[in-house]
């Protein structure tokens, strides 16, 4: 049995995230949210290219972030197939 399955915890959290972000008070606000934030940006030209980059420095953010936890990930994969390793090998007794 892994300790730890990156695929199945992705899997997992995507599955929570539509879940949440598919009933209806929340997808009625944020769809709500969207529409005011897209027609803020048409009318007002000076916001829009605030929002844009704000929209990059956040799209950057949360690429450093996915990118800095990849070692760590990658560490507890590497560990859990090691693990699954040991399990699997007869142990000597001496």
């Amino acid at each position: 049995m892994p300790l730890f399955n990156l695929s199945a915890a992705v899997d997992f959290t995507m599955s929570a995230v539509n879940r949440i972000t598919n009933l209806p008070l929340l997808n009625s606000a944020f769809n709500l949210v969207s529409s005011a934030y897209s027609s803020t940006k048409e009318m007002h030209p000076c916001l829009s290219g605030v929002c844009n980059v704000a929209e990059t420095v956040a799209a950057v953010a949360v690429g450093s972030v996915v990118g800095g936890a990849q070692p760590i990930l990658n560490q507890l994969d590497s560990q859990s197939k090691q693990r699954r390793q040991e399990d699997t090998l007869p142990i000597q007794k001496g």
